[in-house]
């Protein structure tokens, strides 16, 4: 039976290897925004400049690194523990990106008083709430907010990966099988309703799992565990 060691080392620790590539990708990130917004900029230094300077692959780079780090920590949780706990999972997740997340949004929010950052009540719930990728639907922002918050798609975007989408995708297979009953033609959606079918089709998936899926799942012998080459490493374990 698996022993049920605390994962203390693999939080606090890092894989300081990647250090490096972290290095590189935001050296990426931030000779992009140089090269940007650095006007006029000399052609000698955009010679040097231009082959660092792309904030696109800086970004890729960081989401690469961090869907490595999660799947190596959940792995050795999995190795040591038999099993994954989804409230450290997201507890992880909340110490590492919330603290440094809302400093900057709170120190950006109070520069307002003394010069125009773009930010108000409307930028700052997008931001707050992890939906700054879809602003642009019920909302405008002023050119410096574009600039101040725009950065923070990357993490909306994680967040929704591992938070509402991760919640879908684990009662999905419930839930292709009852979206067809709630979105058919002849339901609430050809009458111009297209919340309630929806959230009727995730709440009804949902009891499926929970009361159909999970017992037969349980009945499932676990396969052998076949511990990762990275996993047996004794060294240093990441922080993420």
């Amino acid at each position: 039976m698996a022993e049920s060691t605390p994962l203390v080392g693999s939080v606090t620790e890092r894989i300081r290897a990647l250090d490096g590539v972290r290095g590189i990708a935001i050296v990426l990130v931030l000779a992009g925004h140089v090269v940007a917004n650095f006007q006029p900029l000399h052609p000698d230094h955009r010679y040097w400049l231009g082959a660092f300077a792309n904030s696109s692959a800086g970004v890729r780079l960081f989401f690469v690194l961090s869907g490595y780090l999660i799947t190596w920590l959940l792995l050795r949780e999995w190795t040591v523990t038999g099993r994954i706990s989804i409230g450290q999972f997201y507890r992880r997740r909340a110490l590492r990106i919330f603290p440094p997340f809302y400093a900057y949004l709170f120190v950006i929010t109070g520069l307002t008083f003394f010069r125009p950052t773009g930010v108000n009540g409307e930028t700052f719930l997008a931001a707050a709430t992890f939906t700054w990728n879809y602003h642009h639907l019920w909302i405008s922002i002023p050119p410096e907010g574009a600039w101040n918050l725009g950065h923070l798609w990357t993490l909306a975007l994680e967040q929704q990966f591992y938070g509402p989408l991760a919640a879908l995708g684990t009662t999905s297979y419930s839930l292709y099988f009852w979206q067809q009953l709630f979105l058919s033609d002849i339901g609430p959606l050809r009458h111009g309703q297209m919340l309630l079918p929806l959230v009727a089709a995730i709440v009804v998936a949902t009891l499926s799992y929970r009361f159909i899926e999970q017992p037969f799942l349980r009945l499932k012998r676990p396969p052998p565990r076949i511990v990762p080459s990275f996993a047996q490493t004794s060294g240093a374990k990441p922080a993420h």
